[in-house]
């Protein structure tokens, strides 16, 4: 049991003894894939004469894919298409493997959390193809994960609870016994929702932001999460 100040001021017990499983969000969380995704997008959208600069996609980051890339093509003064999507992540899915940074200690911790008997899940809102590139690309042990969830998997995205409340049945655990990992609002708003504990991944925001924002603790990466767990 640990404690921390809620907006009021006043001190909580956060008790994880019954926490069962960890599940996380993969983008700013488990690896650093948001400048590679901008790369393939410009590369991709060139090919149909629709010339973006990486920075254009940063407000979008986080975003499904007809917001991240509709937006940045209407933009530019054209027309979103599934087939420009299929072909960005066709490009994607070939130059991440050489350029996609894993946070520290990724698969190392995955496999603590494992060998300590906690169910683990990674619950991401990208497209499949896509989520099993960043898995391979970050070496991450398929025994060490339970479940894996991405966003065809679901009707409603972040921040609906839907996604995380899917990996916990995947998990076979309740919402309560569940805590997730999440760098984003939308990500952050959806576990809390979903009645889980959250941590905050400060890749995006600080720890006052996360607090604010509802999360439960915050820390630089996943590694701090095993200082919590038993």
């Amino acid at each position: 049991v640990i404690f921390q100040n809620n907006k009021r001021g006043i001190k909580m017990a956060i008790d994880f003894s019954k926490t069962l499983g960890v599940i996380f969000d993969m983008d700013g969380v488990l690896v650093d894939s948001e400048a590679v995704m901008a790369n393939a997008s410009v590369m991709g959208m060139a090919d149909y004469k629709i010339y973006a600069k990486p920075e254009d996609f940063v407000p979008y980051f986080g975003t499904n894919e007809e917001t991240y890339f509709g937006s940045v093509v209407k933009m530019h003064g054209g027309i979103y298409t599934k087939e420009i999507a299929e072909h960005i992540y066709d490009i994607y899915c070939d130059i991440a493997p050489s350029q996609i940074i894993t946070f520290p200690k990724v698969p190392e911790t995955l496999s603590e959390l494992h060998n300590r008997g906690y169910k683990t899940a990674i619950a991401s809102s990208s497209i499949k193809r896509k989520l099993d590139v960043n898995i391979t690309s970050a070496k991450i042990d398929l025994s060490c994960l339970d479940a894996v969830v991405c966003g065809s998997d679901v009707k409603n995205r972040k921040p609906d609870p839907e996604i995380f409340l899917t990996a916990a049945a995947k998990l076979g655990l309740k919402p309560e016994n569940c805590l997730v990992a999440e760098d984003a609002i939308s990500g952050v708003k959806a576990a809390k929702a979903a009645g889980m504990y959250c941590f905050g991944v400060t890749t995006t925001f600080d720890k006052s932001f996360f607090k604010e924002l509802g999360a439960d603790l915050a820390g630089e990466s996943i590694t701090d999460i095993l200082e919590f767990l038993p």
